[in-house]
């Protein structure tokens, strides 16, 4: 029994962040401007000139602009509380990190895992859709010699696996992981020029467009909101993928000059400026036709044939192949430095966070990750890809929204021992009544003994964990009331879940949060956190199962590698260690923390506050 509490108490240890949180082996050379267009960069592209239209074809109507509102909205939920934990923890691990740090290491692992699957999957499917389009443009000519002279005239026929192998985007892949190895800089200037030149065709297009708006199209063929409020809700689960991009910003915060202020400013400029564009583009299509005659496999182009205008369909072809070849290249970007960020902890191989000297990029993980990619997209089918995606980012966006509600209901101390005094570069800790209270009961509520903890902030963990179950419970039974529509173990159950949130999302209230003074704080906590996390489960149940189940496998075999490496290989197990070692050597003195941590910033601060008393 001891042994298994042990491993236990291993697997969930804590990432402490002990050196200066500034100092790292990468470039810093970016601004707010560049993380902006990195992420404008990763978002423009198939969402905008596909999706969109898509989604009005066939869900929403002209109500579509409302669908796009409400995942506006979930994403700005979930990049708010983004802001706070990147203003901590300005490092490359993104929701990987701050999972670390919060709440253990096999849940960072799992997360870190997914992510992996996700950008590669990523990049696999955006190179694929973009050398089809282009093969289709000279009438599929690699398509024909790739079968006819490789496969000897029959294509493959194996589920999950493409027809043939794509070697147009595995070159693409191979391109832009060469030009990655030149340094973030320059990655950084040419996801900007290709931003700037997709914006400049959005505009033509509105100026081919804005003549031929008729708004008679937003009141007739059904109004505007031909599928009820039902597709509304449906359009915006779809349209998630339109903001599954503003990540990439806190994965390059490493890279950032100025990572506290420059990432809430950018994470929040993308968010709205996606929205902005997606919004005119999208208006604009469905008032220069009706809606139900939007082709929803290429709705911009075939709209405008419609209209009679050429011009605008060339554009269109010239802006979605730049706008895809700038997602693909910040996928690439993003994924090495995911893997880059594991390594360095010693959950992944520790070769993978080799840093060149020259352009100080992780140049193992790079090479060894695009040539992954490049396997992926030579034999994996496009639309096993692209259901691989979502999943990954909807999972770390609850998980990050839960860790910002657990954070501002630990004491201050607590969340202080995570950095050394050189890291508090956010945080400003100072004494109060408040203070010392985070994470205990108020003083109406302390009736209620079974709430009480030894641990301050340990029944608000709980009562989150209990908050998301509960979420999901419900939506699930929603999703699903056919099975046991009118039975009055449904009803009983169903109320039974909603009181369950109801009660849990109540715990919380009834505990004091922490006073720390951070650059950006997540607003109105714990509402926005909460919120976040019941928006992205609603969109996790709406998944097909078939994604859960590679999920599951995905899951499965990290764990494994886990088992046989990561485990034995953390950082943070030797930290513990020197932790358990000063303990030894100072028996009767203050809880040791690094260099002036918790216990000896207190007494400096109060010390100092005496004095100027």
């Amino acid at each position: 029994m001891g042994k298994f509490k042990n491993i236990f108490a291993n697997i969930i240890r804590r990432k402490t962040i002990r050196s200066d949180i500034l100092k790292t082996k990468l470039n810093r050379c970016l601004t707010t401007f560049d993380l902006t267009f990195i992420a404008l960069s990763y978002i423009l592209g198939v969402g905008v000139f596909i999706l969109c239209g898509s989604v009005a074809a066939t869900l929403a109507g002209p109500s579509v602009d409302v669908s796009i509102l409400i995942a506006a909205a979930s994403a700005l939920l979930s990049a708010l509380c983004y802001a706070e934990f990147c203003c901590r923890i300005p490092q490359a691990g993104s929701a990987y990190l701050y999972t670390y740090v919060t709440i253990g290491e096999i849940w960072a692992f799992i997360i870190g895992w997914n992510m992996i699957l996700e950008y590669v999957a990523c990049a696999g499917s955006l190179s694929r859709a973009l050398s089809t389009t282009i093969d289709n443009m000279f009438g599929d000519v690699l398509h024909n010699l790739t079968v006819n002279y490789i496969l000897n005239g029959k294509e493959w026929n194996t589920p999950f696996l493409a027809n043939y192998p794509d070697f147009l985007a595995a070159f693409m892949i191979l391109c832009f992981t060469i030009i990655l190895l030149f340094g973030v800089k320059i990655s950084s200037r040419i996801n900007s020029i290709i931003v700037i030149f997709v914006l400049t065709c959005i505009a033509i297009l509105e100026g081919y467009g804005v003549p031929h708006i008729n708004f008679s199209n937003w009141s007739n063929y059904g109004g505007f909101f031909p599928y009820g409020f039902g597709g509304v809700v449906s359009g915006s689960a779809k349209l998630f993928f339109l903001y599954a991009g503003f990540e990439v910003i806190c994965i390059s915060s490493e890279e950032c000059i100025d990572p506290v202020k420059s990432v809430p400013k950018a994470l929040l400029s993308a968010v709205l400026v996606n929205t902005c564009i997606n919004l005119v583009l999208v208006s604009t299509l469905t008032l220069i036709v009706p809606w139900c005659e939007i082709n929803p496999i290429v709705p911009l182009s075939d709209a405008f044939q419609q209209l009679g205008e050429v011009v605008p369909t060339y554009v269109i072809v010239v802006a979605l192949t730049f706008s895809v070849s700038g997602s693909t290249l910040v996928t690439l970007h993003a994924l090495p430095r995911f893997v880059y960020s594991m390594a360095k902890d010693g959950l992944m191989f520790t070769q993978l966070s080799q840093v060149s000297s020259r352009n100080r990029v992780p140049v193992t993980a790079t090479l060894i990750f695009g040539g992954i990619t490049i396997l992926v997209v030579l034999f994996v089918d496009f639309y096993t890809l692209v259901e691989s995606l979502n999943i990954g980012s909807l999972i770390c966006y609850t998980v990050v929204s839960g860790s910002v509600i657990n954070l501002r209901y630990r004491p201050e101390e607590e969340n202080v021992k995570m950095f050394n005094k050189q890291c508090s570069l956010s945080t400003d800790l100072r004494r109060s009544r408040v203070g010392e209270l985070s994470g205990t009961l108020k003083p109406k509520f302390q009736c209620l003994n079974f709430l009480a903890s030894e641990v301050p902030g340990r029944t608000v963990a709980t009562a989150t964990i209990v908050y998301a179950l509960c979420c999901a419970c419900v939506v699930v039974m929603l999703n699903h009331d056919d099975v046991m529509k009118g039975s009055w173990i449904y009803i009983i159950l169903f109320f039974l879940f909603i009181l369950g949130c109801i009660f849990s999302f109540a715990v919380i209230l009834m505990h004091y949060q922490n006073n720390e003074e951070l650059t950006f704080r997540t607003p109105y906590v714990p509402f926005v956190p909460a919120f976040s996390m019941l928006f992205n489960i609603v969109l996790l149940v709406n998944l097909s199962i078939f994604t859960w189940i590679r999920f599951a496998i995905w899951v499965l075999i990290g764990l494994i590698i886990y088992a046989k490496y990561g485990y034995h290989h953390s950082k943070a197990a030797v930290d513990l260690e020197e932790e358990e070692e000063t303990l030894c050597d100072n028996p009767n003195d203050d809880p040791p923390t690094n260099d002036y941590g918790t216990v000896q910033l207190l007494k400096i601060q109060s010390t100092g506050d005496e004095k100027n008393e």
